[in-house]
């Protein structure tokens, strides 16, 4: 990576659940071209990283329901995907909600 800022655009995959994303204009070392890197965690089940064309695709495979977010860091500059488990949304007492 250069010293500019990384651009990058992320988004959802469900049935599996998955986060990917796309880093644009860059290049991976060549021990990470392709793979699969397996996790023994409650979150996250693996990350595969891909090239192609001008981008890199990093997958997260997810094991539950996560809330994600991604920092751009700046010296060096990169990013840091953060997840954690969505907390369970309350509803208020009382309330009367359709669950379709």
């Amino acid at each position: 990576m250069s010293d500019k800022a990384v651009r990058y655009r992320t988004s959802r995959l469900s049935k599996p659940g998955r986060i990917y994303l796309d880093i644009l204009n860059t290049k991976i070392e060549k021990n990470l071209t392709a793979g699969e890197i397996e996790f023994a965690d409650p979150l996250r089940q693996y990350v595969k990283i891909r090239r192609s064309g001008k981008r890199t695709r990093l997958v997260l495979g997810l094991n539950t329901a996560v809330s994600e977010r991604v920092i751009r860091l700046k010296n060096p500059p990169g990013l840091l995907v953060n997840i954690q488990k969505r907390r369970p949304q309350f509803l208020p007492h009382g309330s009367i909600y359709d669950t379709l």
